[in-house]
C-alpha cells in the first residue's frame, strides 16, 4: 500500500495548522480502506494517520479509531479547530457515516466542517501530475474523474461522476496519465499505467480544503450531503415499484 506524504505537502501542512489555529481532523471513509487523519494533536507527530478496514459495521469501526486517537493525545473535541470530509462517491453506507461523525462532532462543539471529492483525495494521494480515478460502481459502470495535480492541489480536468468505461475513456486526453482506483478490472484496460498500491490519504484532504480552512469558511452543514453520483439501490427499487 501506497501512503505518503511528500516534503512539500508536508510543509503546506505545518503551514495550514499556523493559519487554523489549532489542531484540525480529517475523515474519508468512501472505500474500505477508510482513514483518519489527525494534524497537530499533541503527543503525536505533526500529520498522525490511522488506517483501518470498515468492514460491515463502519460506524463503529470510526468511532472506535476517533475515540483511540482522542485517547492517546488528550484531546477533547473542543480543541479541533475544524474537520475535513470526504463526501464520495464510494460507499453508501461509509459515506453516510463519515459524515453523519464529522457532523456530529462539528455540531457538538460549533467547529467547522468542510468536504471534499472523494476521488481529488484518491488523485492527490497518488503523487503524480495527472490522475484518472477509476472506481467499481458496480452495474458495470464506474465513478472515474481525470485531476492535473502537477501545481501542488488537483483541479478537476474531467469532473466526478459514473460512466460507463468506454465513454470515460472516449474523454480521456492523450498524454501521460496515472490510473488509480478500486475499478481496474472493470475498466478493463491493461494499456494504461496503474498504480494499484495507492489509496486515499485523509490527511491530504486537508490541503483539498486549505483555501477555505484558512478563511474560516466552513460549509453549511444543512446543505452538505454525500456526493453519491448515482441513486442507491433502496431509490432503484421504489422507481421500479412504481413504473
Amino acid at each position: 500500500m501506497s501512503f505518503q506524504i511528500t516534503d512539500a505537502q508536508m510543509d503546506a501542512l505545518a503551514q495550514l495548522l499556523k493559519d487554523a489555529g489549532g489542531p484540525l481532523l480529517s475523515i474519508d471513509t468512501s472505500t474500505s480502506d477508510a482513514s483518519v487523519a489527525m494534524l497537530g494533536w499533541p503527543g503525536q507527530d505533526l500529520v498522525s494517520c490511522v488506517e483501518f478496514e470498515a468492514g460491515s459495521v463502519p460506524s463503529q469501526a470510526l468511532a472506535q479509531n476517533l475515540y483511540d486517537a482522542m485517547a492517546r493525545s488528550g484531546i477533547s473535541a473542543q480543541d479541533i479547530k475544524g474537520i475535513a470530509v470526504g463526501l464520495g462517491p464510494g460507499s453508501f453506507t461509509g459515506l453516510r457515516v463519515g459524515l453523519a461523525t464529522a457532523k456530529g462532532l462539528a455540531l457538538g462543539v460549533g467547529m467547522p466542517l468542510y468536504g471534499f471529492s472523494s476521488l481529488a483525495l484518491w488523485a492527490i494521494s497518488a503523487q503524480a501530475p495527472q490522475v484518472a480515478v477509476v472506481m467499481d460502481a458496480r452495474q458495470k459502470e464506474i465513478y472515474s474523474a481525470l485531476y492535473d495535480c502537477s501545481a501542488g492541489r488537483c483541479q478537476a480536468l474531467i469532473e466526478d461522476g459514473t460512466r460507463t468505461p468506454e465513454d470515460f475513456g472516449k474523454t480521456l486526453p492523450g498524454n501521460e496519465t496515472l490510473f488509480v482506483g478500486d475499478g481496474r478490472s472493470v475498466y478493463g484496460d491493461d494499456e494504461s499505467t496503474w498504480n494499484d498500491a495507492v489509496r486515499p490519504n485523509a490527511a491530504l484532504g486537508l490541503l483539498l480544503v486549505a483555501d477555505k480552512i484558512k478563511e474560516g469558511l466552513g460549509d453549511d452543514l444543512r446543505l452538505l450531503n454525500p456526493e453519491y453520483h448515482r441513486i442507491t439501490e433502496a431509490e432503484r427499487q421504489a422507481r421500479l415499484r412504481r413504473q
